[in-house]
């Protein structure tokens, strides 16, 4: 387990060793400094050096609102908890409001320091775990892709779905519980709120009582004051927020990691292509700006092929142009016959692809896409099924005139063909 250090900034060396026993009970490193500009030092020297940052606002010099300012400015994220004089309730608002997550008073009571420690480490260690979950993720896509790099296009492919296949798996698990755990929480968050209005309701009711509860309410004024309820409660649900983000991001990866390991031993069937392609067309272009038209065929388009797979693929490769091309310009499909196979043609009018980069398109988890918006699968799914079919994808494309991706699949024989027409026919009959 990783030991939690803390910067103590302090002019006062009694207060520094005052704080720093009460959190090395924590179990946490500590490092004091005694003024700002001590502490600014050692804080450039590396800003990701410290858990938590524990601050006196009264110091000569830089006071410790202009540190936390500068801090703040350093590493956004970075967790200050203020330590302010007696009745200075005003300048710790402040603080708070300037980013920091929470203050005490001096003289401060043991347990309220001890409270607000543990909150900042408990914050501390989930964003530690949560650092640590993404630079795990990050290191696995990276060895996935250099591993792949390394290969042939066909090796790479047959090597990948044992692969992503153990990946899914691991993933999937530790992002079913995310999802379920976050369900809950939110839960208890919300049952949480609701009890608080009522308390606050009952809160109200007493105090027209006069004195009859002045005792309690001054006991539950100063406990609110302490654990700050509203704050809590609104951060509670960023935290959850977050975490029902990043568990809907790691599903999206398992779930197109298993897409990519479900390409081949697929059972298929002779199956016309027009309405795979137009039921692909309609999955494609949900959620874009730009439309789809597609043309209809009128000539024979059987191919023997999975049809959920071929609709799968068709659609990656739509809404690929879809989110490549201008809202006012519409993607355009159409089916064509070539000797011996079947062709989907899939053209947009947006930027096109750069030459430098059109050799990796069809690579696991490369992405022109900004990041968060795209796992770079859609492209590695679609050739793997159109390989596992048989068949192949080309790429036109020119700088500011669009790109075309078509798609070749191999047609069945024409005694095939025949027979499904009469069969068809004798069902409509």
């Amino acid at each position: 387990m990783v030991q939690a250090r803390i910067l103590i900034v302090d002019d006062s060396p009694a207060m520094r060793r005052s704080v720093a026993e009460t959190v090395e009970r924590f179990g946490a490193a500590t490092v004091e400094a005694g003024d700002a500009l001590d502490a600014l030092r050692r804080f450039k020297a590396d800003p990701k050096a410290f858990d938590l940052v524990t601050c006196d606002i009264e110091m000569p010099g830089m006071n410790g609102l202009e540190l936390l300012r500068v801090v703040r400015e350093l590493r956004p994220d970075q967790l200050v908890l203020m330590v302010t004089g007696q009745g200075d309730l005003s300048t710790a608002l402040k603080a708070i409001h300037l980013g920091a997550y929470d203050y005490v008073m001096k003289p401060f009571d043991p347990a309220d320091l001890d409270a607000a420690v543990r909150r900042g480490l408990d914050v501390a260690g989930l964003k530690r775990r949560n650092a640590e979950l993404v630079a795990e993720l990050s290191l696995k896509v990276q060895e996935l892709s250099e591993a792949r790099e390394r290969m042939t296009r066909q090796e790479r492919l047959a090597a990948l779905g044992g692969l992503v296949a153990g990946l899914a798996h691991e993933l999937n698990n530790p992002a079913g519980a995310l999802s379920s755990n976050v369900a809950a929480l939110r839960e208890y968050a919300y049952d949480l709120g609701r009890l608080y209005e009522r308390f606050q309701v009952l809160r109200e009711a007493a105090a027209r009582q006069g004195d009859l509860f002045k005792a309690e309410l001054d006991e539950v004024r100063e406990l609110e004051r302490k654990v700050d309820v509203e704050f809590v409660l609104r951060d509670m649900g960023n935290l959850i927020d977050e975490m029902e983000g990043g568990g809907r991001r790691i599903a999206e990866v398992v779930r197109g990691l298993r897409a990519l390991d479900s390409t081949v031993d697929q059972t298929t069937e002779r199956v016309d292509l027009m309405p795979l392609v137009a039921d692909a067309c309609v999955r494609g272009g949900v959620g874009g700006d730009a439309g789809v038209e597609f043309a209809p065929f009128s000539g024979d388009a059987l191919v023997e092929a999975s049809s959920a797979q071929i609709v799968e693929a068709v659609a990656h490769i739509v809404r690929n142009a879809v989110q490549a091309s201008p809202p006012a310009e519409a993607v355009r499909v159409h089916i064509d016959r070539t000797p011996g196979g079947v062709v989907v043609s899939v053209s947009d009018k947006g930027p096109g692809i750069p030459e430098e980069t059109l050799h990796r398109i069809f690579e696991p988890f490369f992405t022109t896409r900004p990041v968060g918006s795209g796992m770079g699968l859609g492209l590695t799914i679609a050739d793997a099924i159109v390989r596992a079919h048989g068949g192949r994808i080309e790429v036109e494309t020119a700088a500011g005139s669009g790109s075309t991706f078509r798609v070749f699949l191999p047609a069945v024989d024409a005694a095939g063909a025949a027979a499904d027409r009469a069969a068809v026919a004798e069902g409509r009959s």
